[in-house]
């Protein structure tokens, strides 16, 4: 039997049984579509806000890094990469599931990605010369960058938080 024709047979049958015995309704089954796209939705929103919420840590753990210890360059260094790495994950998950999220939740987490890596930023520098597989784990970072970074954290902290309202609003918790 070709594997298409059993693939049809499965496909309408499993429709006329739903449709039959099952979801006798056109309401039943509008039900269970709706709450199969918003557990869909829950879970997606869940994964990316846990995300976000590991950019801005990763942030402040890098402005709290206390300037004075002698392996701050060596510690502010591997931060560094580690949030590039956090970046990343953000912006993966925000692209697989764009299609899924709600118009204004999909513009905040655009705008947190974009935040952080504005063309002139401290963070867009570092984050490009962390791509390129360079290793200046021990080079100073000037204190105008600390304090550049430390207003993208105050941006991206604002954004992120309007992610969660956004979020909130659309799965119903106002």
């Amino acid at each position: 039997m070709n594997w298409n024709v059993l693939l049809y047979i499965i496909v309408v049958g499993t429709y006329f049984i739903l449709d039959k015995y099952i979801f006798p309704t056109k309401v039943a089954k509008e039900q269970l579509i709706h709450k199969i796209q918003f557990e869909k939705e829950f879970e997606i929103y869940k994964e990316l806000w846990g995300e976000l919420v590991v950019l801005r840590d990763l942030i402040q753990e890098y402005l709290l890094t206390p300037k004075t210890d002698s392996s701050y360059k060596e510690k502010a260094w591997h931060i560094l990469a580690k949030l590039k790495r956090q970046h990343d994950r953000v912006k993966l998950i925000t692209d697989r599931n764009k299609p899924f999220y709600g118009e204004e939740v999909n513009k905040n987490a655009k705008k947190t990605l974009i935040a952080s890596l504005e063309r002139q930023s401290p963070l867009a520098r570092y984050f490009g010369r962390i791509s390129r597989g360079e290793s200046p784990f021990f080079e100073e970072i000037p204190d105008n960058d600390y304090q550049s970074i430390d207003d993208e954290y105050k941006i991206i902290n604002i954004i992120i938080d309007d992610t969660e309202k956004a979020i909130r609003k659309r799965i119903g918790f106002k």
